[in-house]
């Protein structure tokens, strides 16, 4: 999957997805090198580590709601 830097706004890059909607990312999240017209490869992986841990904080709030109304 490609995503085009359309432009660059101050601390942002605006991208164009695939399916042509529009994404801001932070550009301190992206390569230091970007510039308007480049394609970048988007890859996505499940952080298994965090999503443990943010289940697991989510069923703590829930188990605490109850038994602490």
């Amino acid at each position: 999957m490609h995503w085009t830097v359309d432009r660059l706004e101050g601390d942002w890059a605006i991208l164009e997805c695939p399916d042509q909607q529009i994404v801001r990312l932070p550009r301190n999240q992206l390569p230091a090198d970007l510039r308007e017209g480049d394609l970048l490869q988007v890859t996505f992986t499940i952080n298994h580590q965090a999503t443990t841990r943010c289940r697991q904080q989510m069923n703590d709030r829930i188990d605490d709601f109850f038994t602490n109304p």
